[in-house]
Order: structure tokens, then C-alpha cells, then sequence
């Protein structure tokens, strides 16, 4: 039997918030034929088409391998990691990551599972000795270990692993040879253990694999620490060396993101920080820039795809285009939680998702890839940019009080009308070519497809309806016995209604040309609150007036 949306590329990305964003090239589905909407000064919006769901124990994702078809995924403690059937939800392995007086934690950022290998940090209580272990995404066996200094980093950069170590003892980060049970902390993440919670190890349960042997009981590959004073590129998959490079005296690798095509460094140096940009195969030399380590998130705020790069501070970022080039350096504003960045024709669209509680903020902006200069602005809340059959679209909540996803097509010339989905405003959505939505305790994947449908407000409808219009004169009636009523809208989706005795609240969530999606639309709100006008769906909130309570 076929598996819903086996074929479509999928990928998972588990975090478009930034700290955890690495890009990755999945093979891109066929592309839709071409139409009269899909004019490059016209692109279509999308819908999500919902594909295999399944409940998880493990609620954390870790990442996706296409090639084994497996999600890895963990407890929000971090204390050990499972490998699911990416469509059933079957779990194929489960590995403790706290056992035998080892701890270990997935390496920070590592998202891109492409390679067959989810990264591990573990550190032995015992003889305080430090180890890199790459897991097997089939298995979960040990492929190959690579001992840690002290003084080692190791990060993700989207399909390799940088590994680096000072030439000397002092250096920025302030490493030092640890003779405690606790493992010093790793440069970008000053306030948390690099090898997860200290529990107690859990008792060994059937079924779980231990560090050890490799894949299919083999010996696992054994690679030796990078020579002092030098940054090495690493293939997640079998560790072999891509690249060397050296560490400039007096540095420390602070951050690292990369999408298979650049490699982004941030390097923490007694004179400042710095950017380098290299080349991910090679590991040549494209650009360098300083930067302020004042204006900084924590030192994780570095993000690659589709060659730019993305540099994020507290409320800053930059933009570097895939000749290294800086395009934008901007102050008093950037990525209040999710961020994302994507290159389409000439320019390099970066989203903004706007703050946890107030996603007012969000925007989608362009950039030329020629000068910087910005092309188009929009004021969407995007929580993540995703290409499927061949073109970008831009997912995120709609505008409230609208209790649904919206995905715009985005092109050169900026987003279309949004589309609202069906998904639920409040699912969490993970990018790729294909997403993997949360919905409560379940996981479901979504495809994109492009739908075709007249320019308007969510559903189709010409425009907005006046939500103090929305209700028909009859129910106003009834709602307010003949009493006198005022009308006082708040934005473009409320108004408060009021009479002496009563204050209703009207939200317009949907609206629409086809009376028969109105009504799907009604029925999957489940809410009590909702009432239907026709193609128009909103919400009621009814309340005595202050003027009637004691």
C-alpha cells in the first residue's frame, strides 16, 4: 500500500525558530502545471493537504531522514531518543541517553538528518572524558565516535559537523580543564550543560539500544580530534573529513549553520567577533565581516538557506547574500521568536513571526540580491517559509481573531492574498518541502498544493465584511429587545455592539462565496460561540453592560 505523501519529499525542520534552523534539499516534488494565476507577478496561494497522522510519546523532533524514512524524536528532558516510522509512527529504536554513568544530549542544531546521523554529545562521569557519537537514524547503533577536549566544539552545520579547538588554553570563551562531574559549558549556550539533565540513570528496558557496537553489530568507526588550532568539516555520516581550515589565534567557534551549499561561522575573538562564509564542500574562504558581539542572540542566532545567510541579534539581524556580500544591516528590529530566509529570483525574503504573545510585529520583507535595497514589505506573520512543486510559500496564523492557517504564495515581487487553511491557528508547523504539523498530542504531514481562487478575503469573498453590518436587522431585534444600539468597531474583524442592557462582541472569523464551505467551515469550529450569516462565519460574545451591573 502507498504511503500518503511518500514520494513528496518530506522534511522536517524542528525549529523554525532560529537557534535550530538548518536548511536542507530534499528532492523537490513535480512541479503543478503552469496557469493563467501563476504569472510571475501573480503567484498562487496554497492549501495544506492533510497526509499520515499519528500520536507521539516522545513530543520533541529532533529531525527527518528521508532516506530511512525515520523521525527522531525525544522527551523534552533530553534524556533519551527514539526513532519513529515517519508515516505508521512505529517506533523502530529507542536509545537511553543517560545510562552506565554516561550523559549525552543531540548536538545542538542539528536538524539536518540527511546524512543518516543524529549527533550526540556524551560525557563519561567516571573518567570526565568527552565523545562526539553519531547514531544511526535506522538503528540507533553507534556509526562513529570522535573524542572531545575540553576545549573541543563540535555544531551542526546542516549536513556536516564543524569540529573545533584553540590553539592555546585561554581563549575568549573562557575554557578550562574540568575536574568536576559537571561538563563545562559550550560556547553559544552559556547557561546550559552541553550533555543534557543530571537524573538518575534510568534502570535498562528491553528493546533499547546501548552505546557500543556500530550498525549491524560492526565495530563503529573510530576518528581521532582535529589537530589544535584548526576548524574541521565532518560528514554526519560516516565522519570522514571534508574540509580543514584554520582557527584564527585567539578564537573560538561560537556558532555554525550550513545548507549543504554554504557553511556560516561565527567566531568569538579576543578583537570582536566575526563572520566567515565557506564553501561546504571544500571549505574555501567566500567572505568574511566582523560583527557586534554586543548585538548578539546569545551567540545562536546564525541561519543558511538557499546559499544567504541570515545573522540574528536580540532584536537585530543582518543578511549576507550567497557571494558573501552583506545586503542588510538592521537595528531596533528583527525575529521576536521564528525566523526564516529563503532566496527566490533576485532578492532574499526573510520572515518575521513576531513575538510569542503579540505577533502584531511579524513581517515578510525582500531584499535585492544586487544592492540590499528592500523590494516589498508585508505585514504577515510568518512562522515559516516552504518550497514545494517548485515554488515558496509562506505559512503562518491568520489574522485574529481568524482561527486557521494561511498560506501566500510568495515570489520575486512579493506574497499573495492569503489562502486560510483548515489547520488550526494554534498547531505548531515545521518546515520543508512538506510540514509536519502539531496538533495537540498528534503529528500529521501536510502538503502544499497551489489552489485557484478570485482575489478577496480568506475564503474568496470580495472583501471584508463590515463586521457591524455582518448581523441582519431581525436578529439584531431579538438580540437586543428594540433597544437603542451603538456600534463602535475595533479593527477590520470586530465590533462591539451595545444597547443599555447589552454589549455583543462580533468577530468575523471566515468569509467566503460558496455558502457550502461557510458551513464546513461553521461545523469545524466546534465553538458555541460561532454563528453563520449566510458565507459569512463569526463569533458572538454576549455580556451584560457595565451600566447594568451592580
Amino acid at each position: 500500500m502507498r504511503r500518503p505523501l511518500a514520494t513528496a519529499g518530506l522534511l522536517v525542520v524542528p525549529a523554525a525558530v532560529l537557534t535550530a534552523s538548518v536548511a536542507a534539499h530534499p528532492e523537490p516534488a513535480p512541479a503543478p502545471p503552469a496557469g493563467p494565476a501563476a504569472a510571475e507577478h501573480a503567484p498562487r496561494p496554497g492549501d495544506l493537504e492533510r497526509g499520515a497522522a499519528f500520536g507521539v510519546s516522545l513530543p520533541v523532533v529532533v529531525g527527518y531522514d528521508p532516506a530511512a524514512d525515520v523521525l527522531v524524536t525525544q522527551p523534552q528532558a533530553g534524556t533519551e531518543l527514539a526513532g519513529l516510522d515517519a508515516h505508521t509512527g512505529a517506533q523502530r529504536w529507542r536509545r537511553a541517553l543517560e545510562a552506565g554513568g554516561a550523559l549525552g544530549t543531540v548536538l545542538w542544531a542539528q536538524s539536518d538528518l540527511g546524512g543518516g546521523s543524529v549527533l550526540v554529545n556524551t560525557f563519561h562521569k567516571g573518567t570526565k572524558a568527552g565523545e562526539l557519537t553519531a547514531l544511526s537514524t535506522r538503528s540507533g547503533e553507534v556509526r562513529w565516535r570522535m573524542p572531545l577536549s575540553t576545549r573541543t566544539t563540535a555544531m551542526a552545520a546542516g549536513p556536516a559537523v564543524l569540529v573545533a579547538e584553540p590553539a592555546q588554553a585561554a581563549s575568549p570563551m573562557r575554557w578550562a580543564a574540568d575536574t568536576s562531574e559537571k561538563p563545562a559549558p559550550r560556547a553559544g549556550r552559556p547557561d546550559r550543560m552541553v550533555f543534557g539533565p543530571r537524573a538518575a540513570p534510568p534502570r535498562a528496558q528491553p528493546g533499547r539500544a546501548r552505546l557500543g557496537a556500530g550498525d549491524d553489530g560492526a565495530e563503529a568507526a573510530a576518528r581521532t580530534t582535529p589537530t589544535p588550532g584548526t576548524i574541521n568539516a565532518l560528514a554526519a555520516g560516516n565522519g570522514g573529513r571534508l574540509w580543514s581550515a584554520e582557527l584564527p589565534e585567539g578564537c573560538d567557534l561560537r556558532a555554525a549553520a550550513g545548507d549543504g551549499r554554504t557553511v556560516a561561522m561565527r567566531l568569538a575573538c579576543a578583537d570582536g567577533d566575526r563572520l566567515e562564509l565557506r564553501e561546504a564542500r571544500g571549505g574555501k574562504l567566500r567572505a568574511g565581516a566582523a560583527l557586534d558581539p554586543e548585538a548578539d542572540d546569545g551567540g545562536l542566532g546564525l541561519l543558511v538557506r538557499d546559499g544567504a545567510t541570515l545573522v540574528r541579534g536580540t532584536r537585530t539581524f543582518s543578511v549576507f547574500g550567497p557571494d558573501g556580500k552583506r545586503l542588510v544591516e538592521r537595528s531596533g528590529d528583527g525575529c521576536a521568536e521564528f525566523c526564516d530566509l529563503a532566496v527566490e529570483g533576485g532578492v532574499a525574503v526573510v520572515a518575521q513571526s513576531g513575538g510569542a504573545t503579540d505577533h502584531t510585529d511579524g513581517a515578510l520583507e525582500a531584499f535585492a540580491l544586487a544592492d540590499g535595497e528592500q523590494r516589498w514589505r508585508a505585514e504577515l506573520t510568518v512562522r515559516a517559509l516552504v518550497r514545494a512543486g517548485g515554488r515558496l510559500y509562506a505559512v503562518g496564523p491568520a489574522p485574529a481573531p481568524v482561527p486557521f492557517m494561511v498560506v501566500s504564495g510568495v515570489s520575486e515581487d512579493g506574497p499573495s492574498a492569503s489562502y486560510a487553511t483548515a489547520v488550526p491557528a494554534t498547531a505548531t508547523a515545521q518546515p520543508g518541502s512538506a510540514l509536519l504539523v502539531r496538533d495537540g498530542g498528534e503529528l500529521a504531514w501536510y502538503r502544499i498544493r497551489p489552489v485557484d481562487r478570485p482575489a478577496g478575503y480568506l475564503g474568496g469573498a470580495a472583501q471584508r465584511p463590515d463586521p457591524c453590518q455582518v448581523l441582519p436587522p431581525a436578529d439584531l431585534r431579538e438580540r437586543f429587545a428594540g433597544q437603542p444600539v451603538t456600534a463602535q468597531r475595533e479593527g477590520d474583524a470586530t465590533c462591539t455592539l451595545s444597547s443599555p442592557r447589552t454589549t455583543l462582541r462580533v468577530d468575523v472569523l471566515w468569509a467566503g462565496t460558496d455558502e457550502a464551505q461557510a458551513i464546513q467551515r461553521y461545523h469545524m469550529m466546534g465553538n458555541t460561540g460561532a454563528k453563520r450569516y449566510g458565507t459569512v462565519v463569526v463569533a458572538l460574545t454576549a455580556r451584560k453592560s457595565s451600566s447594568m451591573r451592580p
